[in-house]
């Protein structure tokens, strides 16, 4: 098998390497015949290693170079083989080749896994039809194959791949702003020049690739194909090594390789650096053989440099932003690459260049067919605009606090926030927050940083941590323990032997913050874990209150305007479902028809009904919502009206006017219950029905659309006509002893995992949540009629959970902030 190939070859690599450092040259010679006589019959790739290791030990015994070269007992079965490989041009019989003509640039093939690598992968994509075509002749292939498996190069590269030669425009100069027209069209014209440039450089590279290596255009085609399906092969197979290799190669040979050529090496090249490539899961005879290569070689030039594999995936994003529109991904690859080399200003460049070159083309209004016709205009992709996004500019920022750069930190942090697109998480703002802490910039004396960008009244100190906080609160809701760990430890650093963090210290990563409840003295930085009281929603450390954050009325109109397209959509999903499992059932059945589907804003029409009902109704407005179905299922597996009796009954007692949202599926007399099984309700609960429907306490949900979409609607409901403006919130304490809190409440216990991840954005939904839910408890009645029992109730939060900040009791003039921590408990706050 393939393995034990491998092993068996590396176990004579180094059974050789053993006998080399012997100086008797008849060993050395006796072990080349074994070598080459045994390992050419398991395949190419170790024999040149084999050869190096006796042609080291023969040169060392002062035998001639020609010695291992001119031996004639090589066995028959390779004699055709050596021959072959001898003719092809450029060979050197040695796989470390330390440069090109004229320069010092450190080649793939100096590292021997590469070349052995590459070797085994094109010997498999030169034999595909994609490569070897009919048209081809066997003298053409062959001159392809040897320059394809040559391990050095025929002509020197001239061609320019230098990432940093692009970012030409400063950062602070391309950074987004209102007076950027221009640096954007400078960005322009300086990428039509770069790639007018490189193309002339390509032409030049091809021309003198053809006189070092006298092949033809046919020739150089299937060199091409193969070179372009080496990318394919190497993503269909997760390998990543070969490339290396191949696209030394395409620069050799002055290749123009196409967008999806150079998007195929880009993924399997990002694939590797992010670790998400399975080059990394060596097998075991590539262990040896790396064990075999640890050795310390001699070097024939001191000065010879190492090649970097980490370039090469820069050099192809590069190019492919010179032939064709720059992307979000190729500008990634760039900018990790330069904060690997610790270029962070480099980088940022090239973050802004992207932008303002994306924006400038937008704003042209020239079409794709019209741009890609114009004389020298790089080849556009589908999308005419790149959006920044985090991750573009993540690796900037943090290189940036790595360095203590916290003025470069600040600005850039100023820019991404003014760029639509670029949505912030948690860990990037903890990133930003623990490194300006850890510097020491939100001490009280702390020095104004540097800043361009005029986004905070204040650069340092507490109003500026205040303020970048501020910004944290509306884009996230809460954080990590291990988010929390870093703030905590920022502060401890940056206020190390201060009187005000003298009860403060550093905690390792593996370890947890545990609550503090002792209350703070005056003039002492928190930064701790603090369990607040739910009754009072006191901090016991600061001595806080916390709030309960409601929705304001833009956002309960965009609530109302969300449900209603959501009940629509719901409405359409069903319908098609259905019109397939009809189709299905009708196949070849020629006597029936498929029914039509029903009206498409049917669901639609119907919302708006009920939610202009409500505004237009007149009486008194609705103050609890019920949720019908929630309650006459609790605690049971089929429908009872007790329940929604019981409900209604105690909601009136105290003070409320309900409205009870029932499917009318449940609102007749028999229904499917669940597949197999009808109910059929007994006249008790008919007469509750009846009672509901008289009295207009219910409101039936039509067939086939969801009431959870109703009673949701109902609890943003203004009422207009009947609630004339009034308030109907009902406060604390209140004389009247109602339920505190905001009208209409919604009575139901149904956890909303249906609709929490496609509702609304998350905090809008978590403030509705909060808002109108009262959760129930009480003794279902299983034998259908029963006694009058009692109905607690509980509100789901008496505070927030989302970041917020409020006036700390301690002194009265500073801002103590909380925030949720997705690891601890449901009262638990970390607190600032």
């Amino acid at each position: 098998t393939f393995r034990k190939r491998n092993i068996w070859c590396a176990g004579f690599l180094l059974f050789i390497q053993i006998s080399c450092t012997s100086n008797n040259s008849n060993n050395v010679m006796v072990m080349a015949f074994l070598a080459t006589s045994s390992i050419s019959r398991v395949g190419p790739p170790p024999r040149a290693r084999a050869y190096k290791y006796c042609k080291t030990s023969i040169l060392s015994s002062s035998e001639s170079e020609s010695s291992l070269m001119d031996q004639k007992t090589y066995p028959e079965a390779t004699r055709d083989e050596d021959e072959e490989e001898e003719t092809r041009q450029g060979v050197d019989i040695t796989l470390k080749v330390t440069s090109d003509e004229g320069t010092d640039t450190p080649l793939p093939y100096n590292h021997s896994n590469y070349y052995e690598e590459y070797e085994k992968a094109m010997e498999r994509v030169i034999g595909t039809f994609r490569v070897a075509q009919k048209k081809d002749t066997e003298e053409d292939l062959q001159a392809a194959k040897n320059f394809l498996f040559s391990p050095k190069r025929f002509a020197p590269i001239i061609t320019s791949v230098d990432m940093s030669s692009s970012a030409s425009v400063s950062a602070s100069a391309s950074a987004p702003t209102s007076e950027n027209e221009n640096i954007e069209n400078e960005i322009v014209s300086q990428e039509d020049e770069r790639l007018s440039s490189f193309r002339k450089e390509l032409v030049e590279q091809k021309t003198l690739f053809l006189e070092k290596s006298q092949l033809t255009s046919e020739q150089i085609q299937i060199a091409q194909r193969a070179l372009a399906y080496m990318g394919d092969y190497c993503a269909k197979q997760t390998i990543s090594l070969p490339l290396h290799v191949a696209w030394d190669k395409i620069k050799e040979i002055g290749m123009s390789p196409r967008d999806n050529t150079l998007s195929a090496y880009l993924y399997r090249l990002s694939s590797i650096e992010d670790g998400n490539g399975s080059d990394g899961m060596e097998s075991e005879s590539e262990l040896v053989i790396q064990k075999l290569e640890s050795v310390p070689e001699e070097k024939d030039d001191d000065d010879v440099k190492l090649y970097d594999p980490g370039a090469i995936s820069g050099q192809v994003a590069y190019v492919h932003d010179l032939l064709y529109q720059p992307t979000e991904n190729t500008a990634v690859i760039q900018i990790k690459t330069l904060v690997k080399q610790g270029k962070a200003k480099e980088a940022e460049d090239i973050v802004w260049k992207l932008s303002a070159y994306s924006k400038s083309k937008s704003k042209s209004g020239m079409s794709s067919s019209e741009e890609n016709n114009k004389p020298g205009a790089k080849k556009k992709n589908k999308k005419s605009e790149v959006l920044l996004k985090l991750r573009t500019c993540e690796p900037v920022l943090k290189l940036y606090c790595e360095m203590d750069d916290a003025s470069s930190a600040l600005n850039l942090y100023h820019k991404m926030k003014k760029e639509s697109s670029i949505h912030f998480d948690a860990e990037t703002y903890t990133l930003l927050l623990s490194s300006l802490a850890r510097m020491g910039h939100f001490q009280q004396n702390s020095p104004p940083l540097d800043t361009t960008e005029d986004m905070h009244s204040s650069s340092s100190g507490a109003k500026l941590f205040d303020e970048i906080v501020t910004e944290m609160a509306d884009d996230i809701l809460e954080i990590s323990c291990d988010c929390a760990t870093k703030i905590r430890n920022g502060f401890a650093a940056g206020f190390f032997g201060l009187e005000t963090a003298k009860n403060l210290s550093e905690v390792p990563y593996d370890c947890a913050l545990a609550p503090v409840k002792v209350m703070a003295p005056d003039n002492e930085l928190v930064a701790c874990r603090v369990i607040i009281d739910p009754e009072t929603t006191l901090c016991p450390r600061t001595n806080t209150k916390l709030r309960l954050i409601l929705l304001d009325e833009d956002q309960k109109d965009h609530v109302h305007s969300t449900l209603q397209e959501m009940s629509n959509t719901q409405y359409e999903a069903y319908e098609n479902m259905l019109q397939q499992k009809r189709m299905k059932n009708q196949k070849g059945k020629q006597s029936s028809k498929v029914p039509p589907p029903q009206d498409e804003n049917y669901a639609k029409k119907h919302i708006e009904g009920f939610s202009h009902w409500l505004d237009d109704r007149e009486g008194e407005p609705f103050t609890a919502i019920v949720d019908g179905a929630n309650v006459a299922y609790y605690g049971l597996g089929n429908v009872n009206y007790h329940h929604i009796d019981l409900m209604v009954k105690t909601l009136e007692k105290i003070g409320e006017k309900p409205l009870v949202i029932m499917p009318q599926k449940y609102a007749q007399k028999k229904f499917y219950l669940r597949q197999g099984y009808v109910q059929e309700l007994p006249e008790s609960q008919m007469k509750i029905l009846e009672e509901l429907e008289d009295n207009n306490k219910i409101y039936k949900v039509p067939h086939r659309c969801l009431d959870d979409y109703y009673w949701m609607i109902a609890s943003v409901s203004n009422q207009k006509a009947s609630r004339k403006d009034v308030d109907l919130d009902v406060p604390l304490n209140n004389e009247e002893g109602r339920w505190p809190g905001t009208r209409p409440m919604l009575m139901t216990n149904d956890q909303m995992r249906d609709h929490k991840l496609e509702l609304l954005e998350p905090r809008l939904f978590r403030r509705w949540c909060s808002s109108y839910i009262v959760n129930y408890d009480f003794d279902p009645m299983l034998d259908g009629e029963g006694e009058d029992r009692e109905i607690t109730f509980e509100a789901t939060d008496s505070f927030s959970r989302e970041i917020q900040g409020n006036p700390s009791n301690i002194d009265g003039n500073d801002t103590s902030w909380h925030f949720p921590v997705s690891d601890w408990g449901e009262n638990d706050r970390f607190c600032i």
